[in-house]
């Protein structure tokens, strides 16, 4: 039982060492996700004097894209960034492998992010397909409310 507990110890203890986060390489000029992997920017516009910017992001992972999403965040100043939850996961068949590379446009107080659907298959030839589609969001909510393939 002592051996037992003196492992636990151990282990409880790297553990925590390694556990808790070290941001002398996060970066302090440029946008980067709280956590996870993080890729190329999409959909940068500004509406009501606010500037968002979207991004490829696995929140789950920092070392594979694994299912792409996007992440959102917004800046009055380009400087200080607030995190926004997440503004799209690949939640539909046209983007079930992930919610890949876009753009976005405001129009009469709503923004709309274009964005490429992938779909993986496995083994087969072509092994992917990819779909234009389009979301929506009326900006007082920043809630998506509309989403569709082109």
């Amino acid at each position: 039982m002592h051996t037992f507990c003196y492992i636990l110890i151990v282990f409880t203890s790297f553990f925590k060492i390694y556990a808790e986060v070290n941001d002398r390489y996060y970066p302090r000029y440029h946008l980067a996700p709280p956590r996870g992997w993080m890729n190329d920017p999409n959909g940068f516009c500004k509406f009501k004097n606010e500037y968002h910017l979207f991004y490829q992001h696995n929140p789950d992972s920092s070392l594979a894209p694994g299912d792409i999403s996007w992440g959102h965040a917004k800046s009055k100043d380009l400087f200080h960034w607030e995190h926004l939850p997440i503004a799209m996961r690949p939640d539909q068949d046209y983007d079930r492998s992930g919610v890949f590379s876009g753009s976005a446009i405001v129009e009469n107080d709503t923004m709309y992010l274009f964005y490429t659907g992938h779909v993986n298959h496995p083994g087969q030839s072509p092994d992917h397909e990819e779909h234009q589609a389009l979301a929506g969001a009326q900006m007082e909510s920043l809630l998506l409310n509309i989403k569709t393939i082109l």
